[in-house]
């Protein structure tokens, strides 16, 4: 399995089932990498299916809008992404977008030639997310975009080297549950007090007038649903699964290849 980068929720996930698999099954084992993050794996798998195609990656759900409309890093379009891609089931629903520590920057609106932290490049919504927002729906803004990891962007926040970070965190579909990534964990720690940065009414209707609108797929989170989260907040709700391509679904084994025997892969 090809997870996403260091302090994402598939590379924790991924060395989860990993353990999980390791203690409760006789002989079936997942070895797990850190890799360019779900959009990247997903190009890769598509551009390069001789090297990635017996290997489970993560894949979002703007991948199957981008892709067919050549958005984003698919320089060509992919009408039959959902073909190519499989989804094997959904493992992350969570909002994405950006916080900060100065309680004077309320919108993208405030980021203007500022410095914003993000994840890897391939990331869907620690990098490419915020990337497409700041550079396609608002391109005036100028922000200077830096590209770690999720957990090094935040602290770049805390550090002072960038005036916003990209952040998310899980969801029921209801919000009623609210679990931290890792990198919320460690904004919590170092004590500081972050504020969130909503995508404005402006950025929402230049993304339905673009034909962007299911691609920022806005929604309103009720104010305290998040730390110190004092008013409703306007961000991008997401979601993630693992996949694989078409043809590795007919390859992976059933059964040991050591043991001759026929027991089914639960």
């Amino acid at each position: 399995m090809v997870a996403s980068a260091f302090g994402s929720v598939a590379y924790a996930m991924g060395l989860g089932l990993s353990e999980l698999m390791e203690k409760e099954h006789p002989w079936f084992r997942l070895s797990v990498a850190e890799g360019p993050g779900c959009t990247g794996s997903t190009y890769n798998l598509l551009t390069k299916p001789e090297e990635w195609g017996q290997r489970i990656i993560c894949t979002c759900v703007i991948d199957y809008w981008m892709a067919p409309k050549a958005k984003g890093p698919y320089e060509k379009a992919v009408p039959d992404i959902a073909d190519k891609v499989k989804m094997l089931g959904n493992y992350y629903i969570a909002t994405v977008g950006l916080y900060t520590l100065d309680p004077n920057i309320k919108t993208e609106k405030d980021l203007a030639g500022k410095t914003v932290a993000l994840g890897k490049r391939g990331q869907t919504a620690w990098g490419l997310l915020p990337t497409m927002v700041l550079t396609e729906l608002a391109p005036e803004l100028n922000c200077k975009l830096d590209y770690l990891d999720p957990k090094s962007a935040t602290a770049a926040l805390i550090d002072g080297r960038a005036d916003a970070a990209c952040i998310s965190l899980v969801v029921s579909p209801d919000f009623a549950v609210v679990r931290k990534t890792g990198a919320m964990i460690d904004m919590e720690a170092s004590g500081r007090t972050p504020h969130w940065i909503a995508w404005s009414d402006d950025l929402v209707k230049r993304a339905e007038d673009t034909g962007w609108l299911p691609y920022l797929n806005p929604v309103v989170v009720a104010a305290g649903t998040y730390p110190n989260q004092t008013e409703p907040l306007q961000t991008t709700f997401i979601h993630c699964g693992l996949s694989c391509g078409k043809d590795s679904l007919m390859s992976w084994p059933t059964s040991s290849p050591n043991s001759g025997s026929n027991t089914v892969l639960p």
